[in-house]
């Protein structure tokens, strides 16, 4: 297998923990479509598309507009800058310094992505440039990172928290590592056969 030289990062539930305000929201907006679910079954259970999420809530999602409308208002509620997990700018400092490449590839806004890290006093760490947030499509974004680094496929992971991000990492070709800190999310991570799955991002520092 090539050496590691370039890592991308899912933002939400691998560098902040912000997992349990978005699971807020996304119950939120459930209820006000009459459906009950429990932020336990959120947090190990939330998986994207959204749209394929709700529906398997039995929520009718027709309206992909109003169902959009919902889900954001109520994650927009309760978002807040949330902190990092405790090992992670450790770990990103000693990666920076083995020069690894570095990016950020997420569904949250790049701007509150920036913001967060200014917050958390690691601007240094992801060029601007190679922090890709908002609607645009996973694999999408990781084509993009990749061609940024200029390092061929086999030698870029990316680390998400999600099903959804492994199968994006696999649609591109590069390396698939699942993060989860709950030992009932790594089951179902598990089920997926990432070629790495970690329970902290420290564990990176033993196979870089």
């Amino acid at each position: 297998m090539a050496k590691i030289q370039g890592l991308i990062f899912d933002w939400d539930g691998v560098i902040v923990d912000s997992m349990p305000i978005i699971a807020l929201g996304i119950q939120e907006a459930a209820t006000s479509y009459g459906a009950d679910v429990s932020l336990d079954d959120v947090l190990d259970g939330y998986f994207q598309p959204r749209h394929a999420y709700y529906k398997s809530l039995g929520i009718d999602i027709s309206d992909q507009e109003e169902l959009n409308r919902r889900h954001f208002a109520a994650i927009l509620k309760h978002r807040k800058p949330a902190p990092i997990f405790p090992e992670v700018a450790g770990v990103l400092k000693s990666l920076a310094k083995q020069n690894c490449k570095l990016a950020v590839a997420s569904t949250a806004e790049t701007a509150f992505i920036v913001e967060q890290l200014e917050l958390s006093g690691l601007t240094d760490i992801f060029p601007t440039a190679l922090i890709l947030g908002g609607e645009v499509a996973k694999e999408d974004k990781l084509q993009s990172l990749v061609h940024g680094f200029g390092l061929e496929k086999s030698a870029v992971m990316y680390v998400g928290d999600l099903p959804s991000d492994i199968n994006a990492a696999r649609l591109v070709g590069v390396l698939a590592a699942g993060i989860e800190r709950r030992e009932q999310g790594r089951k179902r991570l598990a089920e997926l056969k990432p070629d790495y799955l970690f329970s902290s991002l420290e564990d990176l520092l033993k196979i870089i």
